[in-house]
């Protein structure tokens, strides 16, 4: 997998951002970082990044993620390895629910892909927001890479 796209949405539904990564342009102590965590727990655990990053957590459910700093999460995600995936539909009927009710949403074109929902959680130090969004998508980049997307 060389690329990726991520969509990042609003609880209201609103497109915040849209973009196509490209992988060699990540970090790669970063996606080591994350590959570690995949490798070391399988795709479902809950853990603290640990040391300084001790704030920082990531709750895994398969392709299911929540992005915490502080216990509070800022970032739910759905990765999405192809528009054959068997649940497609089922995930992203669950993206979909976590959205205010009425709120629409357009489906990714490319795969793989990465749906965040920016629960806009208050309290939390810009830096450690944006620090967490960075980490969410190289977090999906090393679980597409480990699961050969």
């Amino acid at each position: 997998m060389e690329a990726f796209s991520v969509a990042h949405y609003a609880p209201d539904g609103e497109l915040l951002g849209r973009s196509d990564l490209e992988v060699e342009q990540l970090s790669g102590l970063w996606l080591g970082i994350c590959r570690d965590l995949i490798d070391s727990s399988g795709p479902v655990f809950d853990r603290s990044m640990g040391g300084t990053l001790e704030r920082f957590s990531i709750e895994c459910a398969g392709t299911i993620c929540r992005f915490k700093a502080n216990g509070v999460v800022l970032f739910s995600t759905v990765l999405i390895t192809s528009a054959a995936a068997a649940n497609l539909q089922q995930t992203l009927s669950y993206f979909a629910a976590q959205l205010d009710p009425g709120a629409t949403f357009e489906a990714p074109v490319r795969f793989p892909a990465l749906l965040v929902l920016n629960t806009f959680a208050p309290g939390i130090d810009e830096d450690d927001r944006a620090a967490l969004f960075q980490l969410a998508y190289h977090f999906a980049a090393a679980h597409f890479s480990w699961s050969r997307a």
